[in-house]
């Protein structure tokens, strides 16, 4: 007879308290990123932290809505971290995907990325007609 293992935490407090430490670290590096290099470095952050991890991009961006003609900045910094977890995670399937996987995840995140580009370049926000 196989013995089951003993369930875990009903409310799964570790991965909670994980993925609360992974917001409150995007609050502090977007805050520094800001503060440091100024607005035009929350592109650059909300890149880098896309990348990382998408989730804590959202309420970093925001607590930046709420500052004075900061909501479009944190829209846009919303949709560049989106294009950059897109990116990213094109080039893990790319790189490390089975060959089957590749056939299958490439085409939908290269779809989604253009897409993603297509609506940034035509939204103007990067002064680009």
């Amino acid at each position: 007879e196989v013995e089951s293992p003993e369930p875990g935490s009903p409310l799964r407090l570790a991965s909670a308290m994980r993925l609360a430490l992974l917001f409150q670290a995007g609050y502090w590096a977007m805050g520094f990123i800001r503060a440091r290099f100024g607005a035009g470095s929350v592109l650059l952050g909300a890149a880098l932290i896309g990348m990382l991890d998408i989730e804590a991009l959202t309420p970093a961006k925001a607590r930046l809505a709420r500052m004075p003609g900061g909501a479009s900045l944190a829209g846009l910094g919303i949709a560049v971290g989106i294009a950059s977890d897109t990116a990213l995670k094109l080039v893990l399937a790319l790189g490390f995907g089975a060959p089957e996987f590749r056939r299958t995840a490439a085409p939908g995140l290269l779809a989604l990325l253009l897409a993603l580009v297509a609506a940034l370049l035509a939204s103007g926000a990067f002064g680009w007609p």
